[in-house]
């Protein structure tokens, strides 16, 4: 008796298989079980099984695994991996270049790089070092990077200079070194010249500063503006077509102070001042999302790009606004919207952080929906989104933290309902439209306060 799974079309397989795949709560042996279902289930099973290839330490193991993808049995999977992922890779941090070139010429239709958890300062190896030949790998378009530390942007580049089409670089928490260097190489000598000549910083010359064209950018600056320095200086903004950055608090947050003065850049006062001269010449910005820092209650800088056709505002802490006599409500927030610049403009996505009712309004509601009921500036507008964070307040201190155990669910100050009727209630032209609406934001960042 023939099995009936045997007798699906193929279509249905694949469809079932990938459903499988995408479910969080499926695990590896699942896929394993559904590749000895029948010979149709054979093929879409291992492309998920080794879609995704993960090296960590020891490097033994690294080595081991990518003698076995060369050997016979791995050479018939080889062909379905397309993400490949470095943890913590950083015990020789010398050889990283090495490590990197072999698994990525080992798989040659990988599309997603990623390295994560990298806390050696990551020194790329020269031209004319054993072993490098200028790897190139044209298949990968997407590099994903979580705390990683660079010794310089000069070591990001090179890395970078591998992957010849690439269009997105994800960027997460990054820590750059260069700070450190300088402030070494300040104790020793003291000149500019002496500085400049041995500053680890990348010039103007060479092949590592060729200009970047990326369509997808996210960036993380909490920590400081340099990889806002390596962007401004290594990346064609033209060709840009989303951008996600999180703004610092100020250049006194940034480890590598000196570094408008090693690069002749002048920074200008404000963080935001430097991201609208990064933004000034990008023609074809699509997207553009701005993550805050907790105290930071300035939106950042209005866009103005033609194209633009989703503006998004992410992590404002409203609880933690203090009104002044001086500064009542936030109208940097409407009048940054009111800046706004662009006729293709359909979506506005706003996520807020209150704690109590009361917070709401420090955002003067009135001026928002004057703005954005504008018809004639907004012609393309569909939805201006509120997503509302609803903080949980403890009753302990010692700085900002996640709540463990049972206090993680204590009762709220105020409810969804509440939030929503309120927003609502200040917003009637955007309500006469039918564009607003509020909804409960599920991913906010560190939504316990103490």
């Amino acid at each position: 008796m023939r099995r009936p799974a045997a007798n699906l079309p193929q279509e249905i397989v694949d469809h079932v298989v990938d459903y499988l795949a995408a479910d969080d709560t499926s695990t590896r042996t699942d896929l394993t079980r559904t590749a000895l279902v029948a010979r149709a289930w054979y093929l879409p099973s291992q492309r998920h099984l080794y879609r995704r290839q993960l090296f960590g330490p020891p490097i033994q193991d690294f080595v081991s695994r990518l003698e076995w993808f060369r050997g016979t049995h791995g050479q018939r999977v080889v062909h379905h991996v397309r993400e490949v992922q470095f943890w913590r890779l950083d015990t020789d941090e010398g050889a990283f270049l090495q490590y990197w070139a072999a698994a990525l010429a080992t798989f040659p239709n990988v599309q997603e790089v990623g390295i994560h958890f990298h806390d050696a300062e990551l020194q790329m190896l020269q031209k004319g070092d054993v072993g490098v030949h200028d790897p190139s790998f044209p298949s990968v378009t997407t590099l994903r990077l979580s705390n990683v530390a660079f010794a310089t942007c000069r070591n990001l580049l090179t890395l970078i200079q591998t992957l010849p089409n690439l269009t997105s670089v994800y960027m997460d928490r990054e820590k750059w070194a260069c700070g450190e260097l300088i402030d070494r190489e300040l104790s020793r000598c003291s000149g500019r010249s002496a500085v400049c000549s041995k500053s680890p910083m990348c010039i103007n010359s060479g092949p590592t500063c060729n200009v970047l064209a990326l369509r997808h950018l996210s960036i993380d600056c909490t920590e400081g503006l340099d990889p806002l320095e390596c962007t401004a200086r290594h990346i064609d903004m033209r060709k840009l077509v989303s951008l996600d950055i999180a703004l610092p608090r100020g250049l006194g947050c940034s480890p590598a102070g000196l570094v408008p003065f090693l690069l002749g850049v002048s920074l200008p006062r404000a963080p935001q001042d430097h991201v609208q001269a990064l933004l000034s010449s990008a023609e074809a910005l699509e997207t553009l999302v701005y993550r805050l820092p907790p105290h930071l209650t300035h939106p950042g800088p209005a866009p103005s790009c033609p194209r633009l056709r989703h503006f998004a505002i992410r992590e404002l802490r409203l609880d933690l606004f203090a009104p002044t006599p001086d500064k009542q409500k936030l109208h940097c927030f409407p009048g940054a919207l009111a800046a706004v610049v662009s006729p293709c403009l359909e979506t506005v996505d706003i996520t807020l952080g209150v704690s109590e009712a009361a917070q709401l309004d420090h955002v003067p509601w009135e001026d928002v929906d004057r703005v954005l009921a504008d018809a004639e500036k907004f012609a393309q507008l569909r939805e201006c989104a509120i997503n509302v964070a609803i903080l949980q307040v403890g009753s302990q201190g010692g700085g900002r933290r996640r709540k463990l155990g049972k206090e993680r669910h204590a009762p709220r100050t105020v409810t969804m309902a509440e939030v929503r009727a309120a927003i609502v209630g200040q917003l009637p032209r955007l309500m006469m439209q039918g564009k607003v609406g509020v909804y409960e934001a599920e991913d906010f960042t560190d939504s316990t306060i103490y």
